[in-house]
């Protein structure tokens, strides 16, 4: 014997409460992608802190020294950081990388921009602050001393 299978006969109103269910998940799901997309829009925005330092602060005329600036509060370069006047120094431009963390739901963005500094001559020199500028506002590093010593023999 073949038996039919019919379906149950629906309470009234369970399509109503399933569309409204819907309707409700799609809307939180819109505002958490708003709520990223703010969250994202205030960590560019927000406060801007520019860092430079060298991996070596005493060298002699044989070695390069890597000076990198870091800007805090970026997901990229605004333009490129604005180094001082470096008459006794020889600098190349290395590469740049960003990198953004969420942590808790906090996000920070910042970006490393890398010069090779090659020396000149000896002496004790400070390389002046790093800046950049961003509407019109301009932000900059400390001022880093250096000691290039004769070459070795």
């Amino acid at each position: 014997m073949a038996r039919s299978i019919t379906k149950a006969p629906r309470r009234p109103g369970t399509e109503r409460r399933r569309g409204i269910l819907h309707r409700g998940i799609r809307l939180l799901l819109a505002l958490a992608w708003l709520g990223l997309l703010v969250a994202a829009t205030a960590a560019e925005s927000g406060a801007q802190e520019v860092r430079a330092w060298v991996d070596k602060t005493e060298a002699t005329l044989e070695d390069q020294i890597f000076l990198t600036v870091s800007i805090s509060g970026q997901r990229r370069l605004p333009s490129d950081p604005i180094l001082p006047p470096l008459p006794d120094f020889s600098v190349t431009k290395g590469g740049s990388s960003s990198q953004t963390k969420i942590v808790n739901g906090s996000i920070s963005t910042s970006v490393e921009a890398t010069y090779l500094l090659t020396p000149r001559r000896a002496g004790s020199f400070t390389i002046g602050p790093v800046r950049i500028e961003k509407k019109g506002r301009t932000y900059q590093s400390q001022p880093i001393p250096v000691k290039i010593l004769p070459c070795r023999v």
